[in-house]
């Protein structure tokens, strides 16, 4: 029966033939249980490619014999197959150890069944039709049926809680800083209504008054984005384990936000910029 496994931690599944080709999982080695694998039959068992690995460096496991879980029967189990990794319905793990167990050899054991179907067709369709030959039967209804996308969007939802809140949270952190920028350059340009107005009269162009303003608002706002671009990257390492699908340090991401912002910068300067290009100098000269 080959040369025992180590003692390994991973997920046990149930699965019945055709599982893995529904749902896309590719056969590495070995075979896949069939229909004769049944309680009379030799107990047997296949992996994930993680957990192969897990129990022998090399991956080379086909005919070991393992033991899992603590109930009483049905417990020994030889691998006959290595199958590729899959997420199984928590986007975050890509590559969970698993260990897939002919749902005929389990028995009693087994008081819940999930089927899953492969179809090009109109998912809601199909559902009703599957809903319809289960209740034909006469003893099985559906209690659920949701598709996959559904399924993984369900998945992080308390991610997704947590998301909406930083959102919020940082929704209103933009507006606090797109009324301090505003606010900062138009009291530069009360202050300095007098040389303004002193440039303007020697022959300064209303336009090259605007861009100094909007040059200072943008000097501000590139300070702010050097300052805060390393302590967003060293919070988003902290918050790495929310994350799935994209890095804590995804440089689309953070350039985007900083063009975000500084483009915000530019904005909140441009109503300070229209109203110094508008000075009078007369009346600036003599407001002083």
């Amino acid at each position: 029966m080959g040369e025992a496994a180590g003692n390994v931690f991973g997920s046990l599944d149930g699965m019945s033939p055709g599982f893995f080709e529904t749902v896309g999982i590719p056969l590495l080695a070995g075979r896949l249980p069939t229909w004769s694998d049944n309680e009379q039959s030799r107990q047997v068992a296949v992996v994930s490619e993680s957990l192969a690995k897990a129990l022998a460096p090399d991956g080379d496991v086909l005919e070991r014999r393992v033991r899992y879980g603590t109930l009483e029967g049905h417990q020994d189990a030889v691998i006959v197959g290595v199958v590729g990794n899959a997420t199984m319905g928590n986007p975050r793990i890509t590559a969970p150890p698993v260990l897939y167990r002919p749902g005929m050899q389990w028995g009693r054991t087994v008081r819940y069944s999930t089927i899953l179907l492969a179809t090009n067709g109109d998912a809601p369709t199909v559902a009703a039709s599957v809903r319809q030959v289960l209740r034909d039967a006469g003893r099985e209804y559906a209690h659920e049926i949701i598709s996959l996308d559904d399924l993984f969007a369900r998945a992080p939802s308390t991610e997704r809680m947590s998301a909406t809140l930083a959102g919020a949270v940082g929704g209103l952190a933009v507006l606090l800083a797109l009324i301090g920028v505003h606010g900062t350059l138009a009291y530069s340009v009360s202050r300095r209504t007098r040389e303004i107005g002193v440039r303007v009269a020697i022959g300064a162009a209303p336009g090259a008054v605007a861009r100094t303003v909007l040059r200072e608002a943008f000097l501000v706002t590139a300070a702010g984005v050097l300052i805060g671009l390393p302590a967003a990257l060293a919070t988003a390492r902290m918050l790495r384990t929310l994350l799935f699908g994209i890095s804590e340090a995804d440089p689309i991401t953070f350039a985007g936000a900083a063009l975000f912002f500084v483009a915000l910068g530019l904005a909140a300067g441009i109503v300070p910029a229209r109203r110094a290009a508008r000075v009078d100098p007369v009346v600036a000269l003599r407001a002083e």
